[in-house]
């Protein structure tokens, strides 16, 4: 199969459309390799020209940048935190508690006598459903000091 590729970018700072790949012909060839495995021949008697220049990689940074903030804005608009359950001192001594996770990070906290201290969970909300995140493994409470 020949193929034909070019690409252009889009250069602010000049006001135009330049050439990331220029103009670039090819031949793809699919081949057998025993019973199984596949190859796959790419082959051009033309030089392939990329002008990676520092305009197009400060727009690709630019652009994944402004990508990562408004997916990290949609991934917290969808990520709440409510607590279902609640950690009632009535010891008469000061307690401590942790979440240990699965991934090795722990979270502690502090409840003095008398005291409660809601445990939260992280719920993420989906069009059709709520996912509650199951990473939590352990909750483990040291009473005294």
């Amino acid at each position: 199969m020949d193929v034909a590729l070019g690409m252009n970018y889009y250069n602010s700072d000049l006001v135009c459309w330049e050439p990331l790949i220029e103009p670039w012909s090819f031949s793809l060839m699919l081949q057998q390799n025993g019973s199984v495995k596949f190859g796959l021949v790419v082959e051009s008697p033309h030089v392939l020209n990329i002008n990676a220049t520092p305009t197009f990689i400060n727009n690709t940074i630019k652009t994944l940048s402004a990508w990562d903030k408004e997916y990290n804005k949609k991934v917290q608009a969808l990520t709440t935190s409510f607590s279902p359950f609640v950690l009632s001192n009535r010891t008469g001594l000061p307690l401590s508690y942790h979440l240990e996770h699965t991934t090795g990070t722990q979270e502690e906290w502090r409840v003095n006598d008398g005291e409660d201290a809601p445990i939260g969970v992280r719920v993420f909300a989906r069009s059709d459903a709520r996912a509650v995140d199951t990473t939590m493994d352990h909750l483990v409470v040291n009473l005294g000091d």
